[in-house]
């Protein structure tokens, strides 16, 4: 594959940049020699003053090279050697350099390295320091929002001191940008994380950024918020999108991370069946034992939309394949383990209603003890749907009784709807005129409000 760029030099051609893909190419004989070295010469040329005026000291003898066939670019490929030699150490050292005040930004206190690195800016404004904080703040997401965010400002200070001529300047500020708006969302400033990824589309725009990368890691961005927010068909076709340019790039793991998140977000619309799908589509390029994480992700997902479609029997084959998958990924990862145990007590609800409620109640107590009140009225409503069928009232009321206050709770932060379809809910059970399709439409409307991916993802 060969990316590109907007030039700088020349309004009206394209930067051409060498890739893997490209080089692969060459070797395999796919692309002829004489053309990779045609593509160096031009980005070259349109990057460096040493380069271009080297270069237009040959342009005389560039028509008796073109004439002299294919031997004479191999003599051009030669003196290319030599002019790559003299940028390389000149490469290292800026890369020695970036690297240390790249440690030195790691190295500050969190809370202060945006006021120092701006207070120091003509020591930090270089690109590749922008470059390796924005790859250190993905690293941190999502499992550390604070640094990420703190990472990423940083990033995105330098790029806006960085004259304006300077490569892929653009498509950094975009990134840094929708990194600050992931890692705001993470941490539940959903304001902010749209006022960031509002400036993240106006650079993009009006950045003219050809990267595609960018677009893509945007794209799920966008889609993670509007999840967030309850926009369900909008974050399902952004999600869509951001896979969908995953895919064109061949960046297999980025493109099923963004398909198993499209399952979570059909799963949370209701759409069982397009969850199923995007899950499969996932599974389609992952393997096993390489990609152990993802696949038990993904089966898991799956796993939830065949029970919600009442493909019960196929969901417990699904589960009981994936138990060494769940095995591995449950070591010290209490995630994983809840998800384990919940999924299972609902698996057991129709076969063994006793070993299904010891499961249930332990993993509603284990939610709760970690503040996920969301996860464990959901836990309550798969127990009251037991309790329900084998006409355990007085358990029922027990357990509406101790629902009520927690829906006052901050955390919580219920949407109107689910609020009231909650109460009613709980109001039906106290009046023993509770239905199973009345706890299984609740539990629906809860879980357009739940963020799994952030804590299965990581």
């Amino acid at each position: 594959m060969l990316a590109t760029d907007e030039s700088t030099a020349n309004e009206e051609c394209v930067t051409l940049h060498v890739t893997q893909e490209l080089l692969e190419g060459v070797d395999t004989g796919h692309m002829p020699l004489e053309g990779l070295v045609e593509m160096i010469l031009e980005h070259l040329e349109r990057l460096c003053p040493l380069c271009r005026s080297e270069l237009a000291r040959f342009r005389g003898e560039r028509q008796q090279v073109e004439e002299a066939g294919p031997e004479a670019f191999h003599e051009t490929f030669r003196r290319l050697e030599a002019v790559l030699e003299k940028h390389a150490s000149q490469w290292r050292a800026g890369l020695q350099r970036a690297e240390a005040l790249v440690a030195e930004v790691l190295a500050m206190p969190q809370g202060r390295r945006v006021i120092r690195v701006e207070a120091a800016i003509s020591r930090f404004a270089e690109p590749l320091v922008a470059r390796q904080l924005i790859d250190a703040a993905r690293q941190a997401t999502p499992a550390r929002p604070a640094r990420a965010r703190s990472l990423a400002n940083c990033a995105a200070v330098i790029c806006e001191h960085l004259a304006e001529k300077v490569p892929d300047r653009a498509g950094m500020l975009a990134e840094a940008l929708s990194l600050m708006g992931n890692a705001a969302r993470l941490l539940g400033d959903l304001e902010v994380a749209a006022v960031n990824l509002r400036q993240a589309y106006a650079t993009l725009q009006y950045g003219r950024v050809t990267d595609a990368m960018a677009f893509g890691h945007f794209e799920g961005y966008r889609a993670l918020l509007a999840r967030d927010v309850g926009r369900l068909g909008e974050a399902a076709r952004l999600e869509a999108r951001a896979s969908l340019v995953f895919s064109g790039l061949a960046e297999v793991e980025l493109a099923a991370e963004s398909a198993i998140r499209l399952g979570e977000i059909h799963y949370q619309a209701g759409d069982y069946r397009s969850g199923v799908e995007a899950c499969e589509r996932a599974l389609q390029h992952l393997d096993r034992e390489r990609d152990a994480r993802l696949v038990l992700w993904a089966r898991h997902t799956e796993t939830l939309c065949l029970l919600a479609m009442g493909e019960e029997a196929v969901a417990r084959a699904h589960f009981v394949e994936d138990r060494p998958l769940y095995a591995v990924q449950a070591v010290g990862n209490d995630t994983w383990r809840l998800q384990h145990d919940w999924l299972a007590g609902r698996l057991l609800a129709g076969k063994d209603p006793g070993q299904a409620d010891v499961l249930l109640l332990q993993a509603r107590l284990d939610f709760l003890a970690q503040g996920d009140v969301l996860d464990a009225m959901l836990v309550n409503l798969d127990l009251a749907g037991i309790w329900q069928q084998y006409g355990r009232q007085r358990d029922l009321e027990g357990m509406a009784a101790e629902l009520e206050p927690l829906l006052d709770r901050d955390s919580l932060r219920l949407a109107a709807e689910s609020a009231a379809a909650l109460r009613q809910t709980l109001a039906a059970i106290r009046a023993g005129a509770v239905t199973p399709d009345q706890l299984r439409d609740t539990a629906a409307t809860l879980r357009r409000q739940r963020r799994p991916a952030s804590r299965l993802a990581s």
